[in-house]
């Protein structure tokens, strides 16, 4: 992704005149660097991103070094997401790329595929193919492609201008990675600053990176994904405790995952509690437009 592109190519890819492509950087829509010479050129992710910023098509990828456009992205919802698990099961790290980044780069965004595709898929190789040794084996690498897709999605989704501050991860005890990088990700597709502190994070860690820092570097949000709750009385009372301190030092607290039903939590005026990514980003959303 850091190659770069002349705007001839990127105009080419997109179907589009040199001209008018020109006339978007002069005006700021399009990031640009300048060679040497004085001559434009622009990396692929700022390519990208202006593509799915302004819901344009490539129309000719191979313009600016990527792969065709997979005739996958044509089939309707169920069918994608058939095609996805078998991509998945397979391991097809390129089939499967051109599938979720061609459907981001279409328009969809990262909760949308989060909640849609990539849950349908991994869900169904959770319940299908046991726990043995293959099956632990398929299951593992499927994650690990999404998390590298995700993350290259987060990649194209930044901005150097960072509207507001988040902090957050899986509660103490659960192992998933995947739900809280979809979290992180969504949060900066959004225009927010992530810091995504992973798997098995005690509510004490998240103190430290938000309530406990000074006023002036303190998150407008905190995010606790949970897919799996060893004790869930236990972990509702850290979290209502927690949320209290956070409303003091103004800040949100989002609480999420597979497994958030099974806490005792009340929505407060700034602990919010979502059952899918969709509600992650719509907090997202709305937090930025605050700033």
């Amino acid at each position: 992704m850091n190659k770069l592109v002349s705007p001839r190519d990127l105009a080419q890819a997109i179907g589009m005149s040199e001209s008018s492509l020109k006339r978007w950087a002069d005006r700021g829509l399009l990031k640009v660097t300048r060679t040497a010479g004085g001559h434009r050129r622009i990396s692929i992710k700022d390519a990208l991103s202006f593509v799915r910023n302004k819901r344009l098509n490539i129309l000719a990828p191979d313009a600016i070094g990527l792969p065709a456009r997979n005739a996958l992205l044509d089939l309707d919802d169920t069918s994608f997401n058939d095609s996805l698990l078998e991509h998945l099961v397979a391991g097809n790290k390129e089939d499967v790329w051109q599938m979720l980044i061609g459907r981001y780069l279409e328009g969809a965004s990262i909760a949308e595929l989060g909640d849609g595709p990539i849950k349908s898929a991994l869900k169904e190789i959770g319940a299908k193919w046991g726990h043995e040794s293959d099956a632990i084996f398929v299951e593992h690498r499927a994650t690990d492609l999404c998390l590298q897709i995700v993350q290259q999605m987060r990649l194209l989704a930044t901005t150097d201008k960072k509207l507001f501050r988040a902090t957050g991860g899986a509660i103490q005890d659960d192992p998933y990675l995947l739900p809280s990088m979809l979290v992180a990700s969504i949060i900066v597709e959004n225009g927010g600053d992530a810091t995504n502190l992973g798997p098995n994070t005690p509510i004490d860690v998240l103190r430290i990176d938000s309530i406990q820092r000074p006023p002036e570097s303190r998150p407008e949000l905190v995010w606790i994904s949970a897919s799996i709750i060893n004790d869930p009385a236990s972990i509702s009372d850290e979290i209502a405790s927690f949320a209290e301190e956070c409303l003091e030092a103004g800040i949100q607290v989002a609480v999420g995952g597979r497994d958030v039903d099974q806490l005792s939590l009340k929505e407060k005026p700034n602990l919010s509690i979502h059952s899918t990514l969709s509600g992650f980003d719509r907090q997202a959303r709305e937090l930025a437009s605050s700033v």
